[in-house]
């Protein structure tokens, strides 16, 4: 139920208004259409593709991966470590825990989540704002510790 209250508030703050993409509870593969969407996995191991504009991503329970497309994505990894890979837009990522891999645009990943991430923001400008020294942080242009700025 947390994730469904958090999709739907993103998702308005986002100005997303048609009808969400929901999983079950099983893993399966969900994949956007060519306007901005709110994709939720909820359970298993999914795989969850944002489609050409700005979508909001939720991975669930379960291993899942959540992919970027050519818009700015909110790409949100489950509870259970989701890999969450960015599009070619300026995408944002909001860990729980997992594996960020950011796209070529201008990204900015949250993993202030108070566990180990692994962070590769890869091509573009990127900023990762993270809780503590990280499993892992590689080629980013910017990365912000506590006590720094940033989101919380």
């Amino acid at each position: 139920m947390a994730v469904v209250a958090a999709a739907a508030q993103l998702a308005a703050a986002a100005g997303v208004g048609h009808r969400p993409i929901v999983g079950t509870d099983r893993g399966e593969t969900l994949t956007g259409t060519r306007g901005p969407d709110r994709i939720m996995g909820r359970g298993g191991e999914d795989r969850i593709v944002a489609g050409a504009r700005g979508d909001t991503v939720f991975g669930g329970r379960g291993h899942d991966v959540v992919r970027g497309g050519r818009g700015g994505d909110e790409l949100v990894g489950g509870p259970d470590g989701a890999t969450a890979i960015g599009g070619s837009g300026r995408d944002g990522f909001n860990m729980r825990s997992g594996v960020a891999v950011a796209g070529g645009g201008r990204d900015v990943i949250r993993a202030r989540d108070g566990r180990p991430d692994e962070i590769n923001c890869g091509r573009g400008e990127d900023v990762a704002y993270v809780d503590r020294v990280e499993d892992g942080v590689y080629d980013c242009e910017r990365v912000i510790a506590p006590g720094e700025g940033g989101p919380g």
